[in-house]
């Protein structure tokens, strides 16, 4: 004999396993993204602060230093941030894109957000 089952109204339609697996597998993959944003932060705020120290004015440089103090001249701060990270075309630092009362982490971000990449030099 076989058995049947009958749905009643407020029995949940079943979800099936490819279903579930989804939505968790989005998640997922923005938590991941959301990772791998934070670790190219920490890269690009250590690469700044080695940048910074570089210039012998202030060391240690902590994500807190004002860039004004740090560096030597914003001009050459900024050709420098030019020069060892990629931008796309027209992301670039112009001459008025860097303040020296920004800190060194904020900074850091505008980096990241212009979407700049460190090309080795």
């Amino acid at each position: 004999m076989k058995k049947t089952f009958k749905r009643s109204a407020k029995t949940a339609k079943a979800t099936k396993p490819h279903q579930q697996v989804h939505p968790t597998l989005a998640q997922n993959l923005g938590h991941m993204a959301m990772l791998a944003k934070a670790n190219l932060f920490q890269i690009t705020l250590q690469r700044l602060m080695h940048l910074l120290e570089s210039y012998g004015r202030v060391s240690p440089v902590t994500p807190v230093t004002k860039v004004g103090e740090a560096a030597i001249d914003l001009d050459m701060l900024r050709a420098d941030i030019n020069e060892k990270w990629d931008f796309p075309s027209g992301m670039e630092f112009g001459p008025d894109d860097i303040s020296s009362d920004e800190a060194t982490q904020t900074l850091a971000r505008d980096i990241d957000d212009r979407g700049g990449v460190p090309n080795g030099n």
